[in-house]
């Protein structure tokens, strides 16, 4: 097994700690925002909007990660919420699941 090697200094003293193996990319879906979509009202899944330190925002595909940025929610329909402004056309937004994503975090979207 390699192992790589991080030099953490903590008061004075190097510990030598190994680091985490790769992350493996997991599977996701996604929807991608129409060409169009400017032209008329954007709705997504509720449970693709997130709140990370009190800022709403996705969680788009982007080179094989995952990058959140931030949204402006609208009106909340059943379970479907309309979002004003934050998306481009064609952003890949990540739907699910999305409980253990973080920005940077490797991911393989389902076609």
């Amino acid at each position: 097994m390699h192992w790589r090697l991080a030099l953490i200094l903590l008061a004075g003293f190097v510990v030598h700690q190994p680091l985490m193996a790769a992350e493996t990319p997991q599977a996701f879906r996604a929807y991608v925002v129409p060409e169009q979509a400017g032209s008329k009202q954007m709705k997504l899944p509720s449970p693709a909007i997130v709140v990370r330190n009190g800022i709403p925002g996705v969680f788009i595909a982007r080179d094989g990660l995952a990058r959140f940025i931030m949204v402006k929610p609208g009106k909340k329909n059943g379970s479907a919420v309309e979002i004003l402004s934050g998306l481009l056309p064609g952003d890949r937004v990540i739907l699910g699941p999305i409980g253990t994503l973080h920005d940077g975090s490797p991911v393989n979207l389902n076609k």
